[in-house]
């Protein structure tokens, strides 16, 4: 039984690596000044990347975005922790913040941190 509790702690601790390595990419703060984005193909999507982080961002929303608009986006997204539910959050108030507001749900915003996509 003592020859046991060493090596389940070893496969907990294992276990905790592995499954647990989405969580610390979450709090990994990103590049200084990586994001880049664009309106896309479709009218009211647009699509911001960070290749240094490995990050995607789509975003549906109903209208095209202007320049100042991309930039203030790309500057707001520099500057958040690469977390999938704080970026589509920090997304979510910038669009509220442009005017015209546009109205959106964090279900409008695809995020993808290296494969994992929420």
């Amino acid at each position: 039984m003592k020859k046991f509790a060493p090596l389940a702690a070893l496969f907990g601790l294992l276990a905790a690596l592995l499954f647990g390595s989405a969580s610390a990419q979450a709090v990994t703060p990103n590049n200084a000044g990586t994001f880049q984005c664009s309106n896309g193909i479709n009218v009211g999507t647009v699509n911001c990347n960070d290749v240094l982080d490995n990050v995607t961002v789509v975003i549906t929303g109903n209208r095209v975005l202007t320049g100042d608009e991309l930039n203030i986006l790309s500057g707001d997204l520099n500057n958040v922790k690469l977390n999938i539910s704080d970026i589509q959050v920090l997304v979510v108030n910038v669009y509220k913040s442009f005017n015209p507001p546009i109205n959106i749900t964090v279900k409008d915003v695809n995020v993808c941190i290296a494969s994992l996509c929420g």
